[in-house]
């Protein structure tokens, strides 16, 4: 029977957990040898003492149920144990083969992509040609791969999947950087970053990045006018409809430098207020209270179901 147990590196102590029968007579765990070459490193008469070098040095213990205890885990234990069951007769042998992994979570647990707030939920950049974007996880173990992808109306399209690699002591960082992040969109572009997680040591195994396209001159702008009083609320339109990706951006009048205030992603539920000082309702931009520093040119960018894009 093959048994694949899992270990954790940064834990003092760790149970390699195994099912036997009930009715065995004694367990006789292998580290780094055969049964042809000698006693079992640890070893476990029911009901009596457990033996052998491994249990005299610390390293190893056995539980009552002849499950294996390594008290200091460490990488020098990834490798295959032996581990052989007798019943009660002392003639029928089962022999085990454990392939054990040790494995690190990374930190943060979770996919972190250059330049962005790790908390938010959602990352926007602001994006010109010839920049990139890079996601990385960082000091795992093992290897995690990672891949970009496209979210479209017509499902996920890869970008990229070819990951770079650093080996540290004991772990390994991976970074993908994809440099074309708007091949499937002109102006706002909703990436994934998804890691191979295939042990589940990640909270969440995606980093999701919405990317505007500031290199682009807008096809469809309409400016209108509006005037209010300090201290009033106003609400400004962006959408008659139902929009996929939403930005609202507000253009400094003196440098012409635009700073994002609210970023709206509703296939994922998802809205990231830089400020909160405004509100998003229906894709129209509330300001509760207006006051002299909310002057500005507000711009909204965003994409329909069809993937119509359009800015006010």
């Amino acid at each position: 029977m093959d048994v694949n147990l899992l270990s954790i590196l940064r834990l003092e102590k760790q149970d390699g957990r195994c099912s036997f029968s009930d009715s065995f007579s004694s367990i006789h765990w292998y580290y780094k040898l055969t049964i042809t070459e000698g006693p079992a490193t640890v070893s476990y008469i029911k009901n009596q003492n457990v033996e052998g070098a491994g249990y005299d040095s610390g390293e190893f213990d056995i539980r009552s149920d002849g499950s294996l205890i390594i008290n200091n885990v460490s990488v020098e234990h990834e490798i295959k144990f032996t581990v052989y069951e007798y019943e009660t007769d002392q003639e029928s042998l089962a022999r085990h083969d454990i392939d054990l992994i040790t494995y690190i979570r990374p930190n943060p647990p979770f996919p972190v992509v250059d330049g962005c707030d790790i908390q938010s939920g959602i990352c926007y950049i602001q994006w010109r040609h010839g920049s990139s974007i890079t996601c990385r996880i960082q000091d795992a173990r093992p290897a995690m791969s990672l891949t970009w992808l496209a979210s479209t109306v017509k499902g996920d399209i890869q970008l990229n999947n070819i990951t770079i690699f650093t080996h540290n002591t004991n772990t390994w960082t991976s970074v993908l950087t994809v440099t074309e992040p708007l091949m499937h969109s002109s102006y706002l572009s909703l990436l994934l970053c998804k890691a191979a997680d295939t042990l589940n040591l990640l909270v969440h195994s995606e980093a999701l990045v919405l990317v505007h396209n500031k290199g682009k001159e807008t096809s469809q702008v309409n400016t209108t006018e509006v005037a209010v009083a300090r201290n009033e609320r106003i609400e400004l339109p962006c959408i008659d409809g139902h929009h996929r990706l939403l930005v609202w951006e507000i253009i400094s009048t003196e440098d012409n430098v635009s700073t994002p205030v609210i970023v709206d992603v509703d296939t994922a539920n998802t809205t990231y207020v830089i400020s909160r000082e405004y509100e998003l309702r229906e894709g129209n931009l509330i300001i509760s209270d207006a006051q002299l520093r909310h002057e500005g040119i507000y711009m909204c960018t965003y994409t329909q179901v069809l993937w119509k894009v359009s800015s006010h």
